[in-house]
Parts: structure tokens; C-alpha cells; sequence
């Protein structure tokens, strides 16, 4: 007996069993398009679909998903799709034997009667010193993933920055801020002191922005080099840090795994004595 791919059987001398491995024959929409509502709509991969057929399976027994590898017949398309509008979605036809294909719809994504897919938003902050007086003049800037990016913005005379009416679906942002100028600026004859001290064990410091700025070499270490390039810059010897830069911002958010040790943390590696 020969029993075929789809289970027809043949009487003969003798047993052989074939299996399916003939994936179904799908035709979909190539195109289409659908509106939100608020902000989603409930789409149904069969509804994409003009036809599909297969060669041992029949057709009402025919599974429709939007994944390949799990049963998912519906989807929610969001603002997020209709920001990126038109989206390909993939529709996947499976058999009783587990044979797949797909077939791709370009769907594009409309907003209906009391959608509520508002993409702006206004990026608001402010830059501050350690004891929280406000820095002017620090540059602002908003990386984005876009070619209308980065951007900037200086701060104004109370720290603040704004950046308006952006696309909250823009994705990889993120914000630096930088300000070149004088290295002098803030800059005491008191500092190289307190260097000192706290290379001697006598006065360490208490805060992880202290470490960051005693940091002048930007090696990940505070130690007697350090105190000679400070010395060096308020005697005028020298103008600038040669391997730094003038101004260094954290966001206040950021949380040191060590603030007696920061250092690591803000180079993005472990420093060893």
C-alpha cells in the first residue's frame, strides 16, 4: 500500500508513506489601507487575503497570521504605523502540515473621525551647576535617528533650553550638551588645594561631580598630575586642559554604582589603580 502526501492510499507490494511538504498557494491585496480610530484599529489577516490553496489541505482549513511561527489573526495598528506609514505587513498562510508562505501588503494608515494621534511634543530642561546655579550659553544638543538632526539650542540666562514641536515617533534620541569657552571660568586658585587634600586622605570628596571635576588629565583617576595641570592653569602657564575639555555635564538623573568611585561609570570602563 502507498499512501501519498495527502493521505490516499494505493494498494501495491508494498508500505511507503509521503509526507507534505508543499506549502499552500496564496494571493493577497497588494495594497490597502485602513483608519484609526482614537488611536488603533483592529486588523484581520484574513481580510487581506483573494485566495489561497493548497494541495492536500482544503481551503476552510487554511490558517491566516500575521506571524510565521505563532497563531496571530488579528494585529493592532497604532499611531506608531501610521507615523510610518505606509507599513509592509506580512500575511502567513499555514496548512494542516505545517507548511507556510506568505504574501506582503502595503498598508497604509489614515487617521478616521476622533483619532488622537498627536506627534508633538516640546523637549524642556534646564542646565545647572552642582549647587544648582544655572549655566548659560551651554550648548544643547538633540540627536535624533532623522536627517533633520541633531539640532541644537543654547541655554538661556536661567539655564533653561526648549526644542518645540517634535515628532514624539522620531526614534534614537537622545541629548548632549557641551560648552567650549574659557577654562578658567569657575575656576579658583582653592581648587588645586583641594586636590591636594583629597590625594592625602585628608579632605575627600563628597560628590561624584567633585571626582569629574578634579578629573583634568580625563584619565579616570585623580592624582598628583592632575594637581600640577590645575596649578599650571591658574598660574597661566597654560590655557587649556590639552586631553579635555572645559565643561563636563551629567544628567542629574544618572545613578554612579559607586559615588566614591565614579570615575568608571562616566568613561564607560573600569579603571584600575
Amino acid at each position: 500500500m502507498v499512501t501519498d502526501a495527502c493521505g490516499v492510499s494505493t494498494e501495491c507490494q508494498q508500505t511507503f508513506y509521503l509526507e507534505d511538504k508543499k506549502a499552500p498557494s496564496v494571493f493577497c491585496v497588494s495594497v490597502s489601507s485602513v483608519l484609526i480610530k482614537y488611536n488603533e484599529v483592529m486588523i484581520y489577516a484574513q481580510d487581506f487575503i483573494i485566495g489561497a490553496y493548497d494541495n492536500c489541505t482544503d481551503s476552510d482549513a487554511i490558517v491566516f497570521s500575521f506571524s510565521e511561527n505563532s497563531f496571530e489573526p488579528t494585529r493592532l495598528v497604532t499611531c506608531d504605523d501610521f507615523f510610518n506609514s505606509p507599513v509592509e505587513i506580512k500575511v502567513y498562510v499555514s496548512d494542516e502540515s505545517g507548511n507556510t508562505d506568505f504574501c506582503p501588503v502595503f498598508v497604509g494608515v489614515h487617521l478616521g473621525e476622533n483619532a488622537e494621534c498627536d506627534p508633538y511634543i516640546n523637549v524642556n530642561g534646564r542646565v545647572l551647576t552642582e549647587d544648582d546655579e544655572p549655566i548659560q550659553d551651554a550648548k544643547v544638543i538633540l540627536h535624533c535617528n532623522h536627517v533633520e538632526f541633531p539640532q541644537s539650542k543654547l541655554t538661556d540666562l536661567e539655564g533653561y533650553y526648549s526644542f518645540k514641536t517634535l515628532n514624539a515617533y522620531i526614534p534614537g534620541c537622545y541629548l548632549t550638551v557641551e560648552k567650549p569657552g574659557d577654562y578658567l571660568e569657575d575656576v579658583s586658585t582653592l581648587d588645586p588645594v583641594k586636590i591636594m587634600r583629597h590625594i592625602l586622605g585628608l579632605q575627600p570628596f563628597t560628590t561624584p561631580y567633585q571626582y569629574i571635576a578634579a578629573d583634568v588629565t580625563n584619565d579616570t583617576y585623580v592624582k598628583a598630575s592632575d594637581l600640577t595641570m590645575h596649578r599650571k592653569l591658574v598660574l597661566g602657564i597654560i590655557s587649556e586642559f590639552p586631553t579635555n575639555t572645559s565643561w563636563k555635564f551629567v544628567d542629574k538623573s544618572f545613578e554612579f554604582s559607586n559615588p566614591n568611585d565614579p570615575l568608571p561609570d562616566l568613561y564607560g570602563f573600569d579603571a584600575e589603580p
